[in-house]
């Protein structure tokens, strides 16, 4: 199906172009489908015949058989008759197909009208599967060639079932571990660390868990079954001396800094066991030494309301001069009042929220960070928001990137050390910004990168997660994709696809069964160090808790990096490194960077 995974589910706007791409927000309706089709009893030979392809389906791998058999027990049956068009080019689609019995074709339409047959295919197959994932229009058709039976779930029965069975599970995983005893000095957010890097993992009856004078960094809690626990007594011989069920634990010293020896062996006595397996490796990593008291995430809580206009200002004494920008939001405009020259974004009311505008606004308005673009006040009337922010006169980084056909790893460095700096800063404040892309960050007259755009950003305390699906497709993580719960590492899973783009001129995933299948697989077609790959694949880990940045050493981690290893960090954050481009500037009004012709070979 090579030819179909290219026709019919390619990512928006996947070519590397100048064209702004725009974020995705889903907002999904419980009333917004409602399928005609019958919930069908299934036999045990269609489960077993819809795990089979479901699990075969590589944008739904990560997915746990539990998820897989909940998607199972709501697919619905649809028949199709010979010739009618199963799936339509152009049609926006909320569906994948199981096809169980007929035979279909797959074809496309020319610039010129005609049509080009891709290939002929027979059941059993799976097709359309990004429908699950957002709305886009479906880019080939499906013909029926006899009469077809296929099975379907929609998107919107889908991201429930995925991030409601996510949530139960994050919280039915941090309720075990806060009744483990010697885990109750840990703070909530470390709780939550572990919760995330914990795995299950299933044992038959009969079968060991652990055996005693084995060794181990592992521990283990029963979430379901029945184990028996022996040792051996001074004659050698196994005596039983415990039994334990759900909610108890066993092989806590493997975790703490004593002998990682078993001292007992586990045997599952019940028809099977589930145990909540975490790795001392994983912990020592997230949040070090188990056994010291670890206080709760410190935050410095500079994000406040701030920043009044130096002057009294209404929307009647500013001057448009020229549009330096428009999006989905409204528009952006350079207006002044005399010789005082602001960026002014119009919003449209009816699109936004007022807990939206005030984050975005506390967060422009704080003045604790010199690399996100500062908001001097807002104005309003009956349709409109106005922020008045800081001109920022170089133009976006997408349009720097785009003309030189990506930077070297130095300017690269340069950039990358300012989006760092703006996380570091949100992230300390519990904001989540998930949309980086070159298109979001500024650059002002002495060609320094400001973060701008704070649209999807919110606030995500330590131990909680996000379920909105939402970012621009090309750099959104594999957990935003599936709806599995998301924090702050989403936006180190962006760092590391940033950096790629601009050291390749393109993002590195075009399909999001690519981004599934991790950064391992992707290829750099332009020469880069051996630290620079390094860096970007630790930041794009496939687990979030495995992401460079996301360890107890936080961004010291990120800074210390060998890439990083000549970089001034403390001259950089003074603004005085010299910037790898500047842009020429006549002038307080000159926009040239914001038109089509936008970068010359200035530096």
């Amino acid at each position: 199906m090579d030819k179909l995974k290219l026709s019919d589910d390619v990512m928006p706007n996947s070519k590397y172009k100048r064209d702004r791409r725009n974020a995705m927000l889903e907002t999904v309706s419980s009333k917004e489908r409602q399928s005609t089709e019958k919930l069908k009893e299934k036999t045990d030979k269609t489960k077993k015949f819809l795990f089979k392809q479901l699990r075969a389906c590589d944008l739904l791998s990560p997915l746990v058989d539990g998820q897989l058999k909940a998607m199972i027990g709501e697919m619905r049956v649809r028949e199709f008759s010979k010739s009618v068009d199963i799936i339509k080019e152009g049609d926006d689609g909320d569906e994948i197909f199981v096809l169980e019995e007929g035979k279909i074709e797959v074809y496309y339409t020319e610039d010129d009208g005609s049509e080009c047959k891709l290939r002929d295919m027979e059941a059993p197959v799976t097709f359309g599967e990004i429908a699950l994932l957002f709305n886009t229009p479906r880019t080939a058709t499906i013909k029926a060639t006899s009469a077809c039976l296929a099975w379907t779930i929609d998107r919107y029965v889908f991201s429930s079932i995925v991030s409601t069975m996510n949530k139960n599970l994050y919280v039915e995983r941090s309720a075990f571990l806060r009744e483990i005893k010697f885990l109750s000095n840990l703070s909530d957010y470390d709780i939550a660390k572990i919760a995330n890097i914990a795995t299950d993992g299933e044992y038959k009856k009969d079968e060991f868990v652990v055996k005693e004078g084995e060794s181990g960094e592992t521990f283990f809690i029963l979430t379901s079954g029945t184990c028996n626990v022996y040792q051996k007594n001074s004659k050698r011989e196994s005596v039983l001396i415990n039994q334990m069920r759900s909610g108890d634990h066993f092989g806590e010293k493997a975790i703490k800094n004593e002998s990682n020896t078993r001292t007992a062996s586990v045997q599952v006595v019940s028809k099977s066991a589930v145990c909540l397996i975490i790795q001392k490796k994983d912990v020592n990593r997230l949040i070090g030494n188990i056994e010291e008291v670890y206080p709760d995430r410190p935050v410095d809580n500079e994000v406040r309301q701030n920043g009044k206009l130096r002057q009294s200002i209404e929307l009647k004494d500013l001057h448009q001069i020229c549009i330096l920008g428009e999006g989905g939001f409204g528009k952006v405009a350079l207006v002044n009042k005399g010789t005082q020259f602001y960026a002014q974004k119009q919003i449209l009311k009816k699109k936004t929220n007022m807990f939206e505008m005030d984050l975005e606004k506390d967060i422009m308005t704080s003045g604790n960070c010199e690399f996100i673009v500062r908001l001097h006040g807002t104005l309003t009337d009956l349709d409109y928001y106005y922020f008045l922010m800081e001109p920022c006169l170089g133009g976006d980084l997408m349009g720097l990137l785009t003309s030189k056909k990506g930077f070297s790893e130095t300017m690269s460095k340069f950039y990358a050390a300012g989006l760092i700096e703006s996380l570091r800063f949100l992230h300390k404040n519990d904001i989540v910004y998930r949309d980086i892309k070159p298109e979001n960050i500024l650059i002002d007259a002495k060609g320094y990168p400001k973060l701008s755009d704070f649209g999807l950003a919110r606030r995500t305390p330590p131990g909680e997660k996000r379920y909105t699906f939402c970012g621009t497709p090309e750099y959104m993580a594999p957990e935003v994709l599936l709806k599995q719960g998301h924090d702050y590492s989403v936006d180190l899973w962006a760092l590391g696809i940033f950096i790629y783009e601009m050291t390749q001129g393109e993002s590195p995933f075009r399909d999001p069964k690519e981004t599934i299948k991790g950064i391992n697989r992707v290829k750099f077609t332009k020469v880069i160090s051996t630290n620079c790959q390094k860096i970007i694949t630790e930041f794009c880990a496939t687990k979030p808790t495995q992401r460079l940045g996301y360890s107890k050493s936080g961004y010291k981690e990120i800074r210390h990096h060998p890439w990083f290893l000549k970089f001034d960090w403390k001259t950089f954050r003074a603004q005085e490194l010299k910037a790898p481009w500047t842009p020429n500037l006549g002038h307080e009004m000159d926009t040239k960077y914001f038109k089509k012709s936008r970068y010359r070979s200035e530096t």
